[in-house]
């Protein structure tokens, strides 16, 4: 009769470990399926002032994919580019006008009209 409950109590025990088991294996899928939708990034839209011939923040850091928007509030036009290679280039921005680009690398940029203003995008990445 030992025997037998022995056997039954080993049994058991598997089952209940087995069972343990598959709940957490079906906890932690369903987590994971959670924290990637929840986890992705939310593309931003970040603003540079173009002001009294300056670039308003002279360093911007922004996430990788984001929009940047460049704002004209002076009175004369300007014309945005990017710095090393002119990889892109806005329209000549006459006062209150605007210019969004986005932005996949760092990278550093100048007014073609007034070459004295520059600035930069930095470019971060998200940890994983």
């Amino acid at each position: 009769m030992m025997g037998i409950l022995m056997r039954v109590a080993g049994v058991t025990w598997v089952l209940s470990r087995f069972t343990l088991v598959l709940c957490i294996f079906f906890l932690m899928s369903c987590s994971k399926s959670i924290l990637i939708s929840e986890g992705e990034p939310k593309l931003r839209t970040h603003l540079i002032k173009i002001e009294k011939f300056k670039f308003l923040p002279k360093t911007l850091v922004v996430g990788k994919g984001d929009y940047v928007r460049w704002e004209n509030q002076d009175i004369v036009p300007h014309q945005i580019a990017e710095g090393t290679q002119q990889k892109w280039r806005s329209r000549n921005l006459l006062a209150n006008d605007s210019f969004t680009l986005k932005i996949h690398d760092s990278t550093s940029y100048i007014c073609k009209l007034h070459p004295t203003m520059q600035a930069e995008i930095v470019v971060r990445f998200m940890e994983e």
